[in-house]
């Protein structure tokens, strides 16, 4: 067994599980370390959104799932009591901007072996299981982690350049990143218990709607939700009495009754969870990083908590590869905090006032922070904060929509499979011309030395994404987020210099006449 790698992830979810795929991607000798000598196989997450989906693509794991999907319809927001509508939240039933459905049902099972089976593709990247992380000892170059081997009781450790904790919110990573009082946790105060119920239908119940139904009341809301084939879930908040009940079958049967009976279906789980609503307010510390559940815990009334912990992953993977490669520059690993803090926070309030509307059985004034003026809510789409970025604008901090490209082989292909796990720059043909002879240097020789550039003029559907974003250039990052944005020659000179900033055979190009 090698004893030091480059990273070394704690907890094997799906959020540790895509952070070694990712770094397995770029070559990073990772070590995948969990105290459960199995995967998980009952339901836990059930949603995830397009953008997820695509670092699902970049993984090479998008076309196994959808399979085993299903496509979600949206979310309806009742009166318990009346059935009246309070809000709707519809998701489009067709393919949006990142190439996928905006919004998916899925087993969790199921994704995590695709995840799992997945890392044997990569020579570098090495799995433990049964292995529980006991203590970290932080060194200069390193950061050691002592563990115990679960079945053998045998203890033992193992270094990395990086540590990032992935196993959840009693995470041993988080008590070391966030010991001082400055760095705690922010409660958001919504804390509540619900029993959470799956199940599986023996035939199809046409009854129930494809929809997530709400049921807003004051005292017993419930949730309930489709998945995938024959999966229902349901969900009901308990009040301070109900929660210190023993549960038992017959009670779940009598909670479901309104809409089965024993009969219909088959019991897969049920559980007593405590919702909650908090978020570390310091994400690393040294070598040390934290991502998922152990980072941020937020109500599931938007199907984001799982997302977040993806979307914080494919932020920090590209930058741990990058600073390995060469010295760091130390606003690389600076801006994962940076940009991913109030980027969840975002979704964190938002889930807190769906929580709210679904405790009520009224609007509340809610809709206007629910971006729901008119009772139908649009999905929201926060910005990254400042961290890399040095330009202000409209584009910058979000995700480029991703085009088929026509050209570029023998059948459509996407961009994101086009440039792989790397960054990328767009530029409009027609408005390349403007730019000086230097400029054009600089930019044949980054594309010489590796840098993937896609021009309107062979791929037509860049041009409309360009023209949807009214730029001429977007230096695309391999997260998918924009980094850069160029709409005259002043803007490029910013725009060839961040491109040396995170590609790493671009930097420092021998005759280039820009440097950081």
């Amino acid at each position: 067994m090698r004893g030091h790698f480059d990273v070394v992830i704690i907890g094997f979810g799906p959020t540790g599980a895509t952070l070694a795929n990712l770094l397995g991607l770029a070559g990073v000798s990772t070590l995948l370390m969990d105290r459960e000598k199995q995967s998980c196989t009952l339901p836990r997450a059930v949603h995830f959104d397009g953008e997820v989906m695509r670092v699902f693509q970049t993984i090479g794991i998008a076309e196994q799932l959808v399979k085993r999907l299903r496509v979600n319809a949206g979310m309806r927001f009742v009166n318990k009591d009346t059935g009246m509508l309070l809000l709707d939240w519809p998701r489009p039933q067709e393919i949006c901007e990142h190439a996928w459905y905006p919004s998916y049902r899925f087993h969790q099972p199921e994704l995590e072996y695709e995840l799992h089976e997945n890392l044997n593709r990569f020579t570098s990247v090495e799995i433990r299981r049964g292995c529980e992380a006991q203590e970290i000892l932080e060194h200069e170059e390193s950061v050691e982690v002592l563990y115990e081997d679960l079945e053998s009781r045998e203890h033992y450790s193992v270094s990395g350049k990086f540590v990032v904790g992935c196993e959840g919110a009693r995470s041993l990573i988080r008590k070391l990143i966030c010991e001082l009082p400055e760095d705690t946790i922010e409660d958001f105060g919504y804390n509540q218990p619900w029993l959470v119920v799956d199940v599986m239908l023996h035939e199809k119940k046409p009854e129930l709607s494809d929809y997530t139904i709400q049921y807003c009341h004051p005292e017993n809301p419930v949730t309930c939700a489709r998945g995938p084939g024959l999966r229902r879930r349901w969900e009901f908040a308990l009040t301070d009495n109900e929660r210190h009940q023993p549960v038992n079958d017959a009670l779940v049967w009598d909670r479901l009754r309104p809409w089965l009976n024993q009969e219909e279906a088959q019991l897969e789980r049920y559980a007593v969870y405590e919702f909650h609503s908090t978020l570390a307010l310091k994400w690393r510390k040294n070598r040390l990083f934290i991502a998922g559940d152990t980072a941020h815990q937020t109500p599931p009334f938007m199907g984001q908590g799982m997302c977040a912990g993806i979307r914080d992953v494919a932020n920090l993977a590209w930058k741990l590869a990058l600073s390995l490669t060469r010295n760091p520059d130390p606003q690389i690993l600076d801006s994962y905090e940076q940009e991913r803090i109030d980027h969840v926070r975002s979704y964190i309030t938002t889930a807190i006032n769906l929580g709210l509307l679904i405790n009520s059985n009224s609007e509340q004034d809610l809709f206007e922070k629910l971006n729901s003026p008119d009772g139908k809510m649009k999905s929201i789409v926060p910005k990254l904060g400042k961290g890399l970025t040095v330009q202000e604008n409209s584009q910058v901090g979000t995700i480029c929509p991703q085009p088929t490209l026509t050209h570029v082989s023998d059948q459509p292909t996407l961009l994101d499979d086009h440039c792989g796990y790397a960054p990328v720059l767009l530029i409009n043909s027609e408005w390349a011309e403007i730019l000086s002879d230097e400029q054009s240097s600089a930019l044949d020789k980054f594309q010489s030395a590796g840098m993937c550039v896609v021009c309107s003029d062979s791929e037509p559907q860049i041009a409309d994404v360009l023209n949807q974003l009214q730029i001429g250039a977007a230096l695309i990052r391999a997260d998918r987020y924009i980094l850069s944005t160029s709409t005259d020659t002043d803007e490029f000179d910013v725009l060839l210099e961040q491109i040396q900033l995170i590609k790493p055979s671009c930097a420092l190009l021998p005759g280039a006449a820009y440097w950081l």
